[in-house]
């Protein structure tokens, strides 16, 4: 009777066994990553499917034939020997695989199997991670042409947050106002600006965040010694993943340099009014002066050519006096237009005239000196 309870219960367990082993089995094939099972020499005892797949798709030089004949994992053998001599009863590495086409990334998973406290072999867990790496190397690439751009610049990069706080800033604010970057990372945007600039800061700065748009102005900011550099302030709104602004964008470029052409030259522009002006005045004095005697010879000229008894010869020569003298005042009278004219005060008149009339009078002004000399007119 004792015998038979005996049988019985080893088949009981027998049975519990080859169900566990059933269920092991089962979980061991269906998953998904490459698992390798191996004894306390390091030889592969057994494979999954998926670790199959990934050894036939690649030059690993494992087949499923390893398991029978007992072949060691030779790829990560050093890495074995260590974990296995160890203390560590779990590990995890990056191993890098070259294979035909492109070079594989696995992060490793070693972990031991022990029976009653004695070590009887290793589980090896793949994970395959060649993606990952790839797009972190890309990500790694992109930040590093990024920073060698922004550090490059001239100009000041810096990204704000809502508050307003300076999460990022570009190296160059160090040639530009004197920072290191560090000294400025947490601190307001807002603190280093003039205070006649401040009112205007803001509100292009809640512009931006209000209407989502680009804005820029001018304004002062305080350098590490204490004096202050005019900037030009561009803002570009950051938009989070509901749509909503969390952040700003500002390009800080120096333009001391600038605002002192401007100021030179509203300087020389003022001087050049000034001096205009002046000549504009001295042109309308001058005018003046000399139109006061010539009205007076034009006068005397009258007096002479209709109150006094004149000979032919005489009455000529007084009508060629009284010609030139108001051709003069013309031409006097022409310089106080101009001068009208560059004050913008000038205004036109249509006037009717006789050219040969104009031509004897020039003719008779210029007749003596032409006479003195010998010339025909």
């Amino acid at each position: 009777m004792k015998k038979f309870i005996e049988t019985a219960n080893i088949k009981k367990w027998n049975s519990k066994f080859i169900d566990e082993r059933t269920k092991y089995l089962s979980i061991f094939e269906s998953m998904p990553n490459p698992v390798i099972i191996l004894d306390d020499k390091n030889r592969i005892n057994n494979i999954n499917d998926a670790a199959i797949q990934l050894f036939k798709n690649n030059s690993f030089n494992i087949y499923p034939e390893s398991v029978n004949e007992k072949e060691k994992f030779s790829w990560i053998e050093n890495e074995l020997k260590y974990f296995s001599s160890g203390k560590y009863s779990e590990i995890s590495f990056i191993k890098e695989h070259k294979s035909y086409n492109d070079n594989l990334y696995f992060k490793v998973k070693l972990k031991k199997i022990k029976v009653n406290d004695n070590f009887i072999g290793t589980t090896v867990i793949l994970d395959d991670i060649t993606h990952l790496k790839k797009v972190s190397e890309e990500l790694e690439n992109s930040e590093k042409n990024l920073r060698e751009i922004t550090d490059s610049m001239t100009d000041i990069i810096c990204k704000i947050n809502i508050d307003g706080k300076i999460q990022y800033i570009s190296p160059s604010v160090k040639q530009a106002l004197g920072y290191n970057p560090n000294e400025l990372i947490g601190k307001h945007i807002f603190s280093n600006i003039h205070s006649e600039d401040l009112d205007n800061a803001m509100s292009c700065f809640n512009r931006g965040f209000i209407n989502k748009s680009i804005t820029n102005h001018e304004l002062r900011y305080r350098k590490q010694d204490g004096h202050y550099t005019w900037l030009e302030f561009m803002y570009n709104s950051l938009y989070g993943e509901d749509g909503n602004v969390d952040g700003v964008i500002i390009i800080a470029r120096a333009i001391t340099k600038i605002k002192k052409l401007e100021e030179e030259l509203q300087k020389f522009k003022l001087a050049v009014e000034s001096a205009n002006l002046a000549k504009s005045e001295f042109l309308a004095n001058m005018s003046n002066e000399i139109r006061k005697p010539l009205n007076s010879i034009i006068d005397m000229t009258d007096i002479m050519l209709f109150d006094t008894n004149l000979d032919e010869e005489q009455n000529e020569y007084m009508n060629i006096i009284k010609s030139s003298s108001e051709s003069l005042l013309k031409i006097v009278n022409n310089i106080l237009g101009f001068s009208k004219m560059e004050s913008g005060k000038v205004s036109l008149e249509e006037v009717e005239f006789n050219i040969k009339d104009i031509l004897y009078e020039t003719l008779d002004a210029l007749s003596i000196r032409a006479h003195e000399k010998n010339w025909n007119l």
